[in-house]
């Protein structure tokens, strides 16, 4: 009796938890967290979440301390994949994607932020890499298709905005 081949894939929906990278990355800092929602055609949404925090010291202030530059990221997505072609344990993966991303630079000094607010629907491409029907790895290349930017930025005092709204079909790829 031959005992029945081992799925690769899992056959029913099922959900998995991820985390990873958004490049550049410090490899010993996984900074962004998805959850996956797979179904038994193989689509696959999936949203997610990454916060980056990036501080630098320069010189002293009057306070003894050293001031510091600061800049954060919040980036939400939703991703819908779905397999274009399968060959054994791997998967390349169509990809629709909607982001919001929020980006705030704080540096030294008053009256100097800026803040630039991102929503963004793109396409990619994404490969999976199955190690069992209950593990798998996968790399995202995400491009925006349109994109709407808001810039708010300070200049002593005044808040300058800066609108600009995107749409082509851009080959410049976020790697996740």
């Amino acid at each position: 009796m031959v005992p029945p081949p081992e799925r690769l894939r899992p056959s029913q929906f099922s959900v998995g938890v991820g985390i990873g990278y958004l490049f550049p990355a410090n490899l010993l800092e996984p900074n962004v967290s998805t959850v996956r929602l797979r179904f038994p055609s193989g689509l696959t949404v999936e949203p997610g979440l990454a916060l980056l925090r990036n501080r630098s010291s320069s010189g002293l202030d009057a306070g003894g301390g050293p001031p510091e530059d600061a800049a954060s990221l919040l980036l939400a997505t939703a991703i819908v994949r779905y397999p274009l072609r399968t060959r054994g344990r791997v998967d390349l993966d169509a990809l629709a994607a909607a982001a919001v991303e929020v980006l705030s630079e704080r540096p030294v000094g008053a009256d100097n932020d800026t803040t630039n607010t991102t929503l963004a629907l793109g396409w990619g491409l994404g490969l999976t890499y199955w190690a069992s029907s209950h593990w798998a790895f996968s790399v995202t290349g995400s491009n925006p298709f349109i994109s709407y930017t808001k810039e708010t930025q300070q200049l002593g005092g005044v808040d300058t905005i800066e609108k600009q709204t995107s749409l082509g079909l851009v080959f410049a790829p976020r790697i996740l």
